[in-house]
């Protein structure tokens, strides 16, 4: 998966030459278990690059890859908002955001078999759907081995990033799976549409 390879198309849509306005608006960055490496190093530069855009990183404190968003995103000095099922998660310090009960309450939707409330499926739903289900991200970047951005699209190897797909899914949230072949193709689409939205807004 050459996903390096259109750093440069990216790069052009997210900085472009036009001015970006995107400080406020908030994107979902979930690494899964077994991500390939690639992919992981792409995820770096993506959060780095959209940092630089203005845009707001949402996403855990995970540790199993040291290149993910929240690296890039740390090297552009960008804004970023951490959710951990409980405090001190991953023996993460600082500041960070905790699922409330209606995060809990659309997970167990989500996953009909629950024996019980989970709190780790609930930080899922809130890093889509933000505090009090009130703050949606503008979209969310994945990757699953079997590239689902849908619930028609699930299988079993979609493993526990469903939740944060079925929420978006839920909350009309644009999904890219980096599994997917043309993902960056649509994804530098999309943010390039939101770049001439905003501006139109800001000229008119």
């Amino acid at each position: 998966m050459p996903l390096l390879d259109n750093q440069e198309m990216l790069q052009a849509q997210i900085l472009g030459k036009a001015p970006i306005t995107a400080h406020g608006a908030i994107y979902a960055g979930i690494v899964s278990t077994g991500t390939p490496p690639d992919v992981v190093r792409f995820m770096a530069h993506l959060g780095y690059r959209l940092a630089r855009a203005g845009y707001t990183l949402r996403s855990g404190a995970t540790h199993a890859y040291k290149e993910t968003f929240l690296a890039g995103c740390t090297r552009a000095g960008g804004a970023v908002e951490i959710w951990l099922p409980w405090a001190g998660f991953a023996g993460h310090q600082g500041h960070a955001f905790l699922p409330e009960l209606c995060h809990i309450e659309i997970a167990a939707q989500v996953h009909s078999g629950m024996l019980g409330p989970s709190k780790g499926a609930g930080r899922l739903v809130a890093m889509v759907a933000g505090p009090n289900l009130e703050k949606h991200a503008e979209f969310l970047v994945c990757w699953t081995p079997d590239g689902c951005e849908s619930s028609k699209d699930k299988t079993h190897e979609t493993g526990t990033t469903f939740t944060a797909i079925a929420a978006a899914e839920m909350f009309k949230v644009p999904v890219f799976n980096l599994q997917q072949a043309d993902t960056v193709k649509r994804l530098a689409a999309f943010l390039n549409t939101a770049r001439s939205a905003r501006l139109q807004s800001s000229t008119s």
